[in-house]
Parts: C-alpha cells; sequence; structure tokens
C-alpha cells in the first residue's frame, strides 16, 4: 500500500532532517527532503522522482545524487 502524502511528508522529514536537508538541485533549487518524499510516494524510479520534482532535468549534474537518494530510499531499500 502506497504512503499518502501526508506520510511521505512527516517520513522525509524523519529521514532527512533540517540539518541535513541540502539543495542537490541548482537549476530547480529542490532539496534532499523533496526528492525522499518524491522517493516515497512514487516507488523510487528516478524518471518518476525527477518528473515529479524536476530535479536534473536542468543541466543534469545532479542526476547522480538523485539516483542515490532513490537507493537509499526506495522500496528496495525498504525491503533489505
Amino acid at each position: 500500500m502506497p504512503l499518502d502524502h501526508i506520510t511521505a511528508a512527516a517520513r522525509a522529514r524523519e529521514l532527512v532532517p533540517d540539518s541535513k536537508n541540502v539543495l542537490v538541485c541548482d537549476c530547480h533549487q529542490v532539496h534532499a527532503r523533496t526528492i525522499v518524499e518524491a522517493v516515497l510516494t512514487t516507488g523510487g524510479r528516478t524518471d518518476r522522482v525527477a518528473f515529479a520534482t524536476r530535479a536534473g532535468l536542468g543541466c543534469g549534474s545532479c542526476v547522480h545524487l538523485v539516483q542515490q537518494l532513490c537507493r537509499i530510499h526506495g522500496p528496495q531499500a525498504v525491503a533489505k
């Protein structure tokens, strides 16, 4: 059962506290917490996270960070 948006936002705040809520995508001003929230609500696929947040769709320099957050917080990580 997928997490609803409110639950995902709360979980993202827990996983990425303010002290670690870094800017991941300079082009679209997307922070780590926003990406983690999108991972939790989209199933963790990088393309869906990029579409939902716009992270990685500018110059592309942050794509590896978006992919890493998807691996860390995606459903495959929860199953381990």
